[in-house]
């Protein structure tokens, strides 16, 4: 399940499945021990499409279809939906779609947002 956390106003890039994706996303275990990030200092992942590979986490998979370009969503993913076959708790990734289609969110840049705009 997701939750939007921001989203641009007047919406004109939408990602579907085979659209050229690159993301951002900050990962926290449920006690709040972060678990992963591409946000410090790392660039976005991709390019990827949802239906070449997807991405390493199948519960971002199903987050990621009807996002707008430079949309942030919360997404809980369950243990059987995310890293590792489920070796681990429940995490919650803050996601951005950061570039779609070679077209770039004017908010984030390719080489990451800084920490206090995330």
């Amino acid at each position: 399940s997701w939750d939007e956390i921001y989203k641009p106003e007047g919406c004109e890039e939408i990602a579907g499945v085979d659209d050229e994706l690159y993301i951002h996303y900050d990962a926290t275990r449920e006690d709040g021990a972060k678990f992963g990030s591409l946000v410090d200092n790392n660039p976005p992942y991709g390019p990827f499409s949802l239906t070449s590979k997807g991405t390493f986490v199948p519960a971002l998979d199903f987050a990621i279809p009807g996002m707008c370009l430079g949309e942030r969503r919360m997404v809980a993913v369950p243990p059987r939906m995310g890293w590792s076959g489920g070796h681990h708790d429940s995490i919650m990734v803050e996601l951005m779609l950061v570039k779609l289609n070679g077209k770039e969110s004017e908010k984030f840049a390719p080489d990451g947002p800084p920490k206090s705009e995330f």
